[in-house]
């Protein structure tokens, strides 16, 4: 029984090392990097990014008017929500 497990454990081991090695080469190609628990792209990726950003009055002047609307609302609840799940947790 205890070979078995380490048996397990040995084939464990090596698909973790084939997974790093392919998200190493996934990394390489689509131009970032994995440090700790940040993600870092290269520049030009980073700039891309920032021109698709939409600020928060473009979204609203986009967006549909019940979308909208409702968001103060649903925003307002994040509070009793909170309260909520802590009463809950307690």
């Amino acid at each position: 029984m205890h070979e078995d497990i380490r048996c397990i454990l040995a084939q464990i081991t090596a698909l973790e090392a084939e997974l790093k090695e392919r998200v190493h080469e996934h990394e390489a190609a689509l131009a970032y990097r994995i440090e700790g628990r940040r993600i870092e792209f290269a520049s030009d990726v980073r700039a891309a990014l920032l021109r698709l950003r939409t600020d928060l009055l473009r979204w609203l002047a986009q967006s549909d008017w019940r979308n909208a609307l409702s968001a103060p609302f649903l925003y307002a609840l994040i509070v009793p929500f909170g309260l909520l799940d802590l009463s809950l947790t307690l």
